[in-house]
C-alpha cells in the first residue's frame, strides 16, 4: 500500500509540476503577446508620426516652392522695370544730345553767317 500511496503522490507531484509548468508558459506566452502588441502599438504610432512629419514636410517644401516664385517673378518685375528705366534714359540722353547737336550746328552757321557778314563788310569798305 504504501507503494501505491508513493506512486500516487509522485503521480500528483508530476501533475502538479505539470500544471505549474503550462501555467507559467501561459504567463509567458500571454506577456509575448502583451509585448507583440505594445510593439505594434508603437510601431503603429512611429508610423502615425512620421507620416505627419511628411506632410508638413510636403508643406513647408510646397510653401518654400511658392515663395521662391513669388520671389523669382519680383525679380523679373524689378528687372524689367530697370531695364525699362535704363532704355527711357538712354532715349532721353540721345533726344538731349540730338538737340545740342542741332543747337551746336545753328551756332555754326550762326558764326559762319556772321564770319561772311563781316568780310563782305570789309569787302565794302
Amino acid at each position: 500500500m504504501m507503494k501505491n500511496y508513493a506512486c500516487g503522490v509522485r503521480f500528483v507531484l508530476l501533475l502538479v509540476v505539470l500544471l505549474s509548468s503550462n501555467a507559467q508558459n501561459a504567463a509567458t506566452e500571454t506577456s509575448n503577446r502583451d509585448d507583440i502588441t505594445a510593439v505594434k502599438s508603437k510601431m503603429e504610432a512611429l508610423k502615425t508620426d512620421l507620416e505627419t512629419k511628411m506632410i508638413q514636410i510636403n508643406a513647408n517644401a510646397t510653401e518654400e516652392i511658392r515663395l521662391a516664385r513669388v520671389e523669382a517673378k519680383e525679380a523679373i518685375a524689378r528687372a524689367e522695370s530697370n531695364a525699362n528705366e535704363r532704355v527711357e534714359t538712354a532715349e532721353r540722353n540721345a533726344l538731349l544730345s540730338r538737340q545740342n547737336a542741332e543747337d551746336e550746328m545753328a551756332l555754326a552757321k550762326k558764326r559762319s553767317e556772321d564770319a561772311i557778314a563781316a568780310i563782305r563788310n570789309e569787302a565794302d569798305l
